[in-house]
C-alpha cells in the first residue's frame, strides 16, 4: 500500500501571470505529476498561489523542495502536511482555478482564517482542504469541478 501525503501551501506570486502563462504552467506540471503519480490543485488568487499536492510522501516532499525554489513565486507557507487515508483530488493531475473575483483585502482576510484554520486543526484535513475550496472557489467552479460519489 502506497504511503498517500497531503501538502497545502500558500505562496505570493512575483510577477501577474496570465491566463496562457498560468494555463503553461499547470500544463507543464500535469506532465511531471502524472509521472510521478502526484495529483493536486493549483488556484491562483488576486497574486497569490494556492497548492494542494498528494501522492507519495517521498515524491510530494521532493516536488515541495522544487516549488520552494522556483522564483516565480516568493514566501511558501505551508498550511499543511500529513498522510491522509484517500486522496482528495484522485483524477486531477493538476488542476488550475483562477479566481478572479476577489479583491486584495478579501484574499488577505482569506489567507488569515486559511492560517487560523491550519494552526488550529492540523489533524483536520479535510476540513482545510474544504475551506480552501469553498472560500477560494466560485460557485461555479465548486460545480463544475465537483467529483463524483
Amino acid at each position: 500500500m502506497t504511503n498517500t501525503f497531503c501538502l497545502i501551501y500558500v505562496s505570493r506570486v512575483t510577477k501577474e501571470f496570465s491566463q496562457a502563462q498560468l494555463k503553461q504552467l499547470a500544463e507543464s506540471a500535469q506532465k511531471s505529476n502524472k509521472e510521478h503519480g502526484i495529483t493536486g490543485i493549483l488556484l491562483s488568487s488576486d497574486g497569490y498561489f494556492f497548492q494542494l499536492l498528494e501522492g507519495d510522501e517521498a515524491a510530494v516532499h521532493q516536488l515541495y523542495a522544487n516549488i520552494k525554489q522556483d522564483k516565480r513565486h516568493t514566501q511558501p507557507q505551508l498550511l499543511l502536511a500529513q498522510p491522509i487515508q484517500q486522496r482528495h483530488c484522485p483524477v486531477w493531475d493538476m488542476l488550475l482555478l483562477v479566481n478572479p473575483h476577489s479583491s486584495p483585502e478579501q484574499t488577505e482576510q482569506k489567507i488569515q482564517a486559511l492560517m487560523r484554520l491550519a494552526t488550529t486543526a492540523k489533524q483536520n484535513t479535510e476540513q482545510l482542504v474544504s475551506d480552501l475550496f469553498c472560500r477560494f472557489m466560485t460557485p461555479a467552479q465548486l460545480g463544475t469541478y465537483a467529483t463524483p460519489n
